[in-house]
């Protein structure tokens, strides 16, 4: 660089110095879209296990009152076989 015409050396630091700045942006540019991407991973995966949670909870909330159901035929008299074809559990469930 020291042998350039001083013309050819400006132009040469203007390059190097464009080479920095660009590499600068690209590396902002690639860590505001990791950043971004992690956001939207974490959200998607949050909603995920909302839904997968209350369809959990809903079916373990419907298995209660089945099984509530059949302890209340149970005590009013109803046979285990009347009781499993009502409320679909098998007898070990409700004797």
């Amino acid at each position: 660089m020291l042998n350039m015409p001083k013309d050819e050396q400006d132009n040469y630091k203007k390059y190097l110095e464009k080479l920095a700045s660009d590499k600068n942006i690209l590396e902002s540019a690639i860590e505001k879209g990791l950043k971004k991407g992690l956001r939207q991973g974490r959200k998607e995966g949050m909603e995920k296990g909302m839904e997968k949670g209350r369809e959990e909870g809903m079916k373990e909330g419907e298995r209660k009152k089945t099984l509530e159901i059949a302890k209340s035929l149970k005590i009013k008299g109803l046979s285990n076989e009347d009781i499993t074809q009502i409320t679909g559990l098998p007898e070990e469930n409700f004797n």
